[in-house]
């Protein structure tokens, strides 16, 4: 970019060959012409040259077809040609300089050339007094493979300011850029944007509507309604920062970064982003969403980590603290998880909840499988624990040292229980309850079916109670363990942000 904005500075040097103007009161000479004249038709004080005009003040020289001169200004008309060193090549249709109001008007056809530099404009004015120029109603530069174009252009090189205002477009090889301001200040060699901008290239598209560009130290920050796209992602946010040497980013207020490939959007209101190795940190109302054709996944937590595998392959997401997840088939909680895009596992732990249909899972840690954007099946390591309700007072429960469930039709089709199994669950018939059926095992397996119990298969000689109905106090048809965590259950996606404190263990 350094490169691409070299010609606006070319440009503003090439203008200040007229800075001997203001310097000091050069005389002007007439160095040639083909006739010369003075008469009171053509007014007092005042010389017509005609044919071959050449005039000259300091190292400037002009060529016209005629001039009218009078004290220390003149008019040149028609093929006039302003020149200035071996590169310094200026012409135009009219010149009006006038020395004592200290302004040079090109007028008609005006082109500029200096080197592989090109300014074409109908108008270009230079003020003497306060050492500025002004180009005005429609301007084009072109430098090499550059092209800018605007309405308007102004330049203060005593303060090493430039401004292009209004329609600005800058066609480079690379990108066009479109802006209706661009602010150049050349001392910090920085490029500043004003309304609403786009910087579009092949692969990328940049929108913003106020932002800067320190060409020297390549970073970048982009503000008000910042939107970022590239062929698979699109980053947008109040403010975008972007330091191109580091290969950092960052996002404040608002931020949303979405992967159309992996259908995946981040968002916070603080984003800190990594190329190489590629992570990403969200804080701040931090959110994941995992979009999906049969639902979406919500996930918020305090702190998300997006990074990639040692082989750069898959995406993994860490969530800490206060991580809740929504999904219309099933919602979770707990302090903290890691989300595996390469085997789609969830694995949470420190308190976590699972909820799935009328089912309330826990243990000291869970990994949910997801295959074909739905829930496959779990496993619970340590402390646990599957209940659901059968009415106001009696839950189903199965207990054990770890177990695994398999899900079927979006329903718990078979739970396997290993090591300390411990079952409670109550039968019916036709008439209702039977009674609360106590079992325990050390492996087992249970068969269901409409969220019933069929069967059970042990595999090593249980120990069963079938009380009646009844018969056992309440507290007896209560697990050691059991809690009842319905109120926790988020409801709509809009509740991960409802975190509740709650300790299992």
């Amino acid at each position: 970019m350094n490169r691409n904005f070299s010609f606006i500075i070319t440009f503003i040097l090439i203008l200040l060959t007229f800075n001997s103007f203001s310097q000091k009161r050069s005389k002007i000479e007439v160095r040639g012409a083909n006739s010369m004249e003075s008469n009171r038709k053509i007014g007092g004080g005042v010389t017509r040259l005609i044919g071959n005009v050449i005039l000259k003040q300091d190292d400037v020289w002009i060529y016209c077809d005629s001039a009218y001169r009078k004290k220390n200004s003149f008019q040149a008309f028609s093929n006039v040609h302003v020149k200035r060193g071996k590169t310094l090549n200026i012409y135009s249709d009219f010149l009006d300089h006038n020395g004592n109001k200290k302004l040079a008007k090109f007028r008609e056809n005006v082109k500029m050339i200096d080197g592989d530099m090109i300014l074409n404009t109908q108008f270009l004015d230079y003020y003497l007094d306060d050492n500025s120029g002004h180009f005005f109603n429609g301007g084009k530069i072109v430098d090499s493979a550059t092209v800018l174009t605007s309405k308007s252009g102004r330049y203060f090189p005593d303060k090493d300011l430039f401004f292009f205002k209004d329609s600005v477009v800058v066609i480079d090889p690379d990108y066009t850029i479109y802006t209706d301001t661009l602010k150049y200040d050349k001392l910090n060699d920085i490029s500043y944007f004003f309304g609403p901008t786009e910087i579009i290239s092949d692969s990328n598209y940049l929108y913003c509507e106020n932002g800067w560009y320190n060409m020297q130290s390549d970073i970048a920050q982009f503000n008000k309604n910042a939107y970022y796209q590239n062929d698979k992602q699109t980053l947008k946010g109040d403010s975008l920062y972007y330091d191109r040497t580091l290969g950092i980013g960052k996002g404040f207020i608002n931020v949303e970064l979405k992967d159309t490939v992996e259908n995946i959007i981040l968002q916070g209101d603080k984003v800190f982003y990594q190329e190489e190795p590629e992570y990403a940190i969200v804080t701040e109302k931090a959110l994941f969403i995992h979009i999906a054709d049969n639902d979406s996944l919500f996930l918020h937590a305090d702190t998300l980590n997006s990074i990639y595998d040692s082989t750069g392959t898959f995406r993994i997401l860490k969530a800490y603290h206060k991580s809740t997840i929504y999904r219309s088939d099933f919602q979770g909680m707990c302090d903290s998880l890691v989300y595996s895009f390469q085997d789609s596992i969830i694995r949470m732990f420190d308190n976590p909840i699972l909820w799935f249909g009328v089912n309330q899972i826990t243990a000291q840690q869970i990994n949910a499988f997801v295959i074909d954007d739905n829930l496959d099946h779990f496993e619970l390591n340590k402390s646990s624990l599957i209940i659901s309700p059968k009415d106001s007072i009696r839950y189903d429960q199965v207990k054990g040292q770890d177990m695994k469930g398999y899900i079927k039709n979006d329903e718990l089709a078979r739970i396997d229980i290993f090591k300390k199994g411990e079952t409670m669950y109550f039968p019916i018939d036709q008439d209702g309850f039977i009674g609360s059926n106590h079992v325990t095992s050390n492996n087992y397996v249970i068969h269901l079916k409409n969220n019933e119990v069929q069967n059970i298969v042990f595999k090593e000689t249980p120990k069963a109670v079938l009380s009646p109905f009844g018969f056992l106090p309440l507290k007896e048809l209560y697990l050691r363990g059991f809690i009842w965590l319905d109120d926790y259950r988020p409801q709509k996606k809009q509740d991960v942000f409802k975190w509740k404190e709650i300790n299992l263990y």
